[in-house]
């Protein structure tokens, strides 16, 4: 586990002696030792760089791979979509919703986001009134449409409509960053809604 962890050259300093990545990667090895059914890692990766975080995502999946529960508490939506099956996102106490990564990415207001560039004028107030598309906005000659799954197809048909034809078109699944924006929203017209309930 030492060797794995790359702290095979580090077993005989102290702990205070340990950069703060030897010293993450030293209680990940604490927490796995007696090989556990059910293992909490508290921020995982805090404090290694992407080569090690990358060797600690691989052995966190080994360790799931051999049957233990890991329960893991991060801030890092990269780390959660890349390692866990369920994710519960946590706001101010209260579990805002408890799903797959790919639920929660589905469930928010940007599941999906078309980016094009075009060479002439589009009715960006059209594409707003589609169903399903939660924003369209144009900026240095890019047009951004983020909405729900399958929300790519109607624009496609939209700017065909306008006799438009998309250049560098891109259709990419939204992110678990905005899954937890959208559901941990603490604009003053939710903290009205929520005092109301």
């Amino acid at each position: 586990m030492a060797e794995r962890l790359g702290l095979g050259a580090n077993l005989r300093q102290r702990f205070e002696n340990l950069s703060g990545g030897q010293q993450q990667r030293l209680s990940i090895a604490l927490a796995l030792i007696g090989r556990p059914r059910v293992v909490v890692l508290d921020e995982l990766t805090t404090g290694l760089d992407p080569r090690a975080r990358r060797e600690v995502w691989d052995l966190v999946r080994d360790v799931r791979d051999r049957g233990v529960t890991v329960l893991l508490v991060t801030h890092s939506m990269e780390e959660a979509q890349t390692l866990c099956d369920r994710i519960a996102i946590v706001d101010a106490g209260r579990i805002r919703a408890l799903d797959t990564p790919a639920g929660l990415i589905d469930s928010a207001s940007a599941a999906t986001i078309t980016t094009f560039e075009t060479s002439v004028a589009i009715d960006l107030a059209a594409l707003r009134e589609l169903d399903g598309v939660t924003a369209a906005r144009s900026e240095n000659g890019t047009v951004t449409v983020e909405g729900a799954e399958g929300v790519a197809l109607a624009v496609v048909e939209a700017l065909r409509t306008q006799g438009v034809a998309p250049q560098r078109l891109r259709v990419a699944a939204g992110s678990l960053d905005a899954a937890y924006l959208d559901l941990t929203d603490t604009s003053p017209e939710t903290d009205a809604m929520e005092a109301l309930r």
